[in-house]
């Protein structure tokens, strides 16, 4: 009973970091490994806790952030005309927990 009790009660103490988690990616859209017939004019990053991006690039090149009111969980980014072709875009953020957090998006747009 006594071991019972000492395991509960460290349990407890251990939950409120796990609570604060680093923001991951959920989902994207375009999603990762996409193949698309046309070519996206913005990309959306949905995070399972709030996230503020601190830089996103399409192919090495830098893209323009949006406006941000604090912690976002989900983030809209403008592309740039896009041709056929594979495409990677790199994301970098800082979490709510204040924890960087990076990630990358690969999807291909084809010919119709």
């Amino acid at each position: 009973m006594k071991y019972l009790t000492l395991f509960v009660v460290v349990s407890i103490l251990l939950l409120p970091p796990i609570a604060r988690a680093h923001s991951v990616l959920g989902a994207s859209d375009p999603a990762q490994n996409a193949i698309l017939t046309d070519a996206p004019e913005t990309i959306t990053l949905r995070f399972q806790k709030g996230l503020r991006l601190t830089a996103i690039r399409l192919d090495g090149s830098k893209l323009k952030l949006p406006k941000q009111r604090g912690f976002g969980r989900e983030i809209v980014v403008d592309l740039p005309q896009m041709t056929p072709g594979a495409y990677e875009v790199e994301w970098r953020g800082l979490s709510e927990d204040g924890h960087s957090v990076k990630g990358t998006i690969g999807f291909v747009v084809n010919r119709r």
